[in-house]
């Protein structure tokens, strides 16, 4: 299966007009991301950054959400918590976002 998705993307270089080796040719994910700083585990105290959106360390069960789970001692991270930083950081944006409409808006 890689073999033929590798031959794939050369045959579509080609067409394109772009090398194989190009900046254009390179794989940028298009998923965003966000990183949570310093998620506190309640369990051992280790603390990390977590990336919300390409977390590696996610724990997925069968028919259920999906879980961050702490490197050391693989316990789930309250959700309930991380929601409620994540809800303060994007208040926190959107003050820094309103202030400075409101300064240039002084200025000009």
């Amino acid at each position: 299966m890689r073999d033929e998705s590798e031959s794939l993307k050369s045959t579509l270089l080609k067409c394109l007009c772009i090398g194989e080796f190009s900046a254009e040719a390179e794989w940028i994910d298009p998923c965003l991301s966000y990183i949570l700083p310093e998620v506190i585990c309640k369990f051992c105290g280790h603390c990390r950054d977590v990336d919300l959106c390409r977390d590696p360390y996610i724990y997925e069960k069968p028919n259920e959400f999906s879980h961050w789970r702490c490197l050391r001692c693989n316990k789930e991270y309250d959700s309930d918590e991380i929601e409620e930083i994540l809800i303060q950081h994007l208040n926190a944006d959107v003050l820094l976002l309103t202030g400075y409409e409101v300064s240039k808006v002084q200025v000009d």
